[in-house]
């Protein structure tokens, strides 16, 4: 075996003891029935193991053995540690962020209930396992919370009550057909998970929220750590922000264009706001989503834009109640090492039982009928689906098993501008044409006021307030998802992540495309990139174009 591979595998399986949940999301399943701790001494332990981790990796990237790719990968591993450490270390969500551990425990079960795996008995052993470990993560979450955000807590304590549901509607019904003894096992675990996230919640409702007087600011100079670290991209922040703006104002100017193709006597405000109207009803959202699949899989095939590895549709179904705060759509694909399971699920978030009409059809509006064609790009076809079913064909753990997020969100959204410009919708008429090309325009739009929006919240000291007028007035944006855009951005400081990261996929094409002369294509690009996996667009360019580097 290489040095670098059996680095490799020594590094994902301590990763992956330490984080049974990850492990079960990639099809590792050794450790399905343990749930991470969050105890003090447990992660002072993992920082200790994390750091002599990366010493080893920067020795090991000085080896003349190594090859070019493997130093890429060696780079790769070296610098998502350093951003974990960075987590543990400095960021330190364990203390600040209240969601930290009902959604862990939400996404260890999720993980061993929706996919067929391995037989259910085995599924329904594993969860009672974890379900019983709840009382622990939920005591080491009222030790460690301190100083947290108001807005977080009050979140955290919403969040929680989706979640409550969530077990108690979900974990029963999917494990119906249980024998006496297992099924009973299962319950009693059931009923002490929801008895300590219960207390959990009324804990962070009665204890915390009153004291709660944190600030979910980072700061520049950790943004800057984060950004290189978790996306390999350096700069000076003043530099990053004014891409971003361009690109912002860039793309106002073309949706102002287009929405005068679409109605020259109204505002872009008005166009944008009829588009929003044309929505479908919150009963015909997930039957109007999945009839788009087969038309985008065709198109894939008859354009020659991407090779899809041979696998059905995903199942079109509402997002879980513990995910409604925070997604509009997601896609939860088989991971690479799934052996079992074939099934993928697109999530689409239906409004809340609670919700008054108004804030229902606010949120409807995200999914007027051209941007849910564009969500579906993003999310399926070829956006995170493809992405995630090509990544199992990347040459190297590393490159199998991680996730930079300037790549995935970054490929998915641009596919959005891709597939309309070879041709997504060309036959329809002029003006329904613009409608379409503006639910593009809008998207981006959001997407590069999340680029401003979160670096100004955290480094200029922008208020949620502010973020929801320039989501508001710069993303034509309605104001119920705006303002939920702009606390995604307390929580997700570097959301911009899509933006920046299509504008660096658009880059490097344009770079194999000169280096690569007549033997490149459209094709031949998105698939060289996907198979080497989800890192960095910096990495992949060392790929894709070694001659350059």
């Amino acid at each position: 075996m290489r040095p670098a591979e059996a680095f490799f595998r020594e590094h994902f399986d301590a990763q992956f003891r330490a984080n049974p949940t990850l492990a079960t999301y990639v099809g590792a399943h050794d450790y399905d029935g343990e749930l991470t701790s969050f105890a003090k001494g447990s992660l002072l332990a993992d920082g200790r193991r994390l750091t002599a981790t990366l010493c080893r990796a920067e020795r090991l990237q000085q080896d003349p053995r190594l090859t070019a790719a493997e130093r890429a990968d060696v780079s790769f591993v070296a610098s998502s540690i350093r951003a974990e450490l960075l987590e543990v270390t400095e960021l330190r969500p364990h203390l600040r962020f209240p969601q930290s551990y009902g959604s862990h425990l939400l996404r260890a079960a999720h993980g061993l209930i929706h996919r067929d795996f391995a037989p259910l008995a085995e599924r329904a052993e594993s969860l009672a396992s974890r379900l019983l470990q709840a009382p622990r993560l939920f005591e080491e979450g009222k030790r460690n919370l301190t100083n947290v955000p108001a807005l977080w807590c009050q979140l955290a304590i919403r969040e929680a009550q989706g979640g409550i549901s969530f077990l108690e509607e979900k974990v029963p019904q999917a494990m119906k057909g249980l024998p006496a003894a297992p099924a009973r096992r299962l319950q009693d675990a059931l009923a002490a998970a929801l008895d300590s996230f219960r207390s959990f919640a009324r804990h962070l409702e009665t204890r915390l929220l009153p004291c709660a007087r944190g600030d979910w600011r980072i700061g520049a100079g950790l943004y800057a750590s984060k950004l290189a670290y978790e996306e390999m991209t350096a700069g000076e922040l003043s530099d990053i922000l004014a891409m971003g703006e361009r690109e912002l104002a860039r793309l106002r100017k073309e949706f102002d264009e287009t929405a005068r193709i679409a109605d020259p006597k109204a505002s872009p405000a008005e166009v944008a706001d009829r588009l929003g109207k044309d929505h479908p009803s919150a009963e015909g959202l997930l039957p109007e989503t999945r009839l788009m699949l087969d038309t985008l899989k065709k198109f894939l095939s008859d354009r020659n834009v991407v090779t899809v590895p041979e696998s059905p549709h995903p199942f079109v179904e509402e997002s879980p109640a513990y995910m409604r705060e925070w997604t509009f759509a997601s896609m939860d694909t088989p991971g690479p090492f799934e052996k079992n399971a074939k099934e993928a699920f697109y999530y689409v978030t239906l409004p809340a039982p609670d919700w008054s009409r108004l804030e229902a059809e606010q949120h409807l509006t995200f999914f007027n009928r051209p941007s849910l064609w564009n969500t579906t790009v993003h999310e399926v076809y070829p956006g995170h689906y493809v992405q995630v079913l090509k990544n199992k064909d990347a040459s190297s753990l590393p490159r199998q098993t991680l996730w930079a997020a300037s790549f995935g969100e970054g490929w998915a959204h641009y596919c959005e501008q891709m597939m309309l410009d070879v041709g997504l919708g060309d036959e329809r008429p002029e003006k329904e044409r613009a409608m379409f090309k503006l639910a593009q325009l809008q998207d981006a739009l959001l997407r590069a006021c999340r680029y401003v929006a979160g670096i100004r919240m955290h480094c200029d000291r922008m208020t949620v307030e502010q973020a929801t007028s320039l989501f508001v007035r710069g993303g034509y944006l309605a104001e119920l998802p705006a303002r939920r855009e702009a606390i995604r951005g307390t929580l997700d400081p570097t959301y911009l992540v899509y933006t920046l990261g299509k504008m660096q996929i658009l880059s490097l094409r344009e770079e194999c495309q000169k280096a690569w002369g007549a033997s490149y294509s459209l094709k031949r690009f998105h698939d060289s990139m996907l198979s080497n996996g989800s890192a960095p667009v910096a990495l992949h360019r060392r790929l894709l174009l070694p001659a350059l580097v």
